[in-house]
């Protein structure tokens, strides 16, 4: 079908036959001509012109996390030699990339690398590639679905950890960052706080519920 310059092409012939209706120049209708008898010359040859193509579709690494890298390498092999080839390999919700060839040859494989990076983790389809042919003045073009589609599973960024500063816990085996608090038991006094349906009523600190107008209890850790 025409492209953007091919319809383009044919509004210009349009207006070029009103002009010629109007003023009768000849030089008018002939260049009307040229440009309609062009774009039809161009879908013409994008339509015998179309080869079979085989798209062969591989990723490095197989498994990435969210923020990585990955390599996509896609081999496109045609049936027989062809110019103005263009393929366009589509992460969905990534991005996508699109290569040119102005020759091919039958049987010789074409490799085009692209890099894709993970922003966000999930599953995403990759493919399948569309392939173009167009003839010499970009006037029409034929697209083509080839190869198959792929997923590209992204996973949760590994954050590494170092360890923690070792302090009063649980377990004076396991490191940890803040205490263990316990809200029916413990022995070390932490702080005060405000009472809480289900508290001991023997951690109420009195003097503290005084002056506060509310009873307040004594927060304890487990050493």
């Amino acid at each position: 079908m025409p492209t953007t310059r091919g319809w383009a092409a044919l509004g210009v012939a349009t207006a070029l036959l009103v002009l010629w209706v109007g003023f009768g120049e000849r030089e008018l209708m002939t260049t009307a001509m040229f440009l309609v008898v062009a774009v039809a010359v161009g879908v013409g040859f994008v339509r015998i012109a179309s080869p079979s193509v085989e798209v062969v579709r591989r990723m490095h690494p197989i498994q990435v996390h969210e923020g990585d890298e990955v390599v996509v390498e896609v081999e496109v092999t045609v049936s027989r030699r062809i110019r103005n080839l263009e393929l366009e390999d589509t992460v969905h919700g990534l991005g996508s990339a699109r290569f040119a060839a102005a020759t091919t040859t039958a049987g010789q494989p074409l490799i085009a690398r692209y890099e894709v990076l993970c922003r966000s983790r999930g599953v995403f389809q990759v493919g399948p590639a569309e392939v173009s042919v167009s003839d010499a003045f970009s006037l029409a073009e034929r697209r083509n679905r080839a190869g198959s589609e792929d997923r590209l599973t992204v996973y949760p960024r590994v954050e590494r950890f170092s360890g923690f500063p070792a302090v009063r816990g649980l377990d004076p085996a396991v490191q940890s960052t803040r205490p263990t608090f316990a809200p029916h038991g413990g022995e070390d006094f932490f702080t005060l706080r405000e009472y809480q349906v289900g508290d001991d009523l023997r951690r109420v600190h009195w003097p503290s519920s005084a002056r506060r107008d509310e009873l307040m209890v004594r927060q304890l850790e487990i050493p």
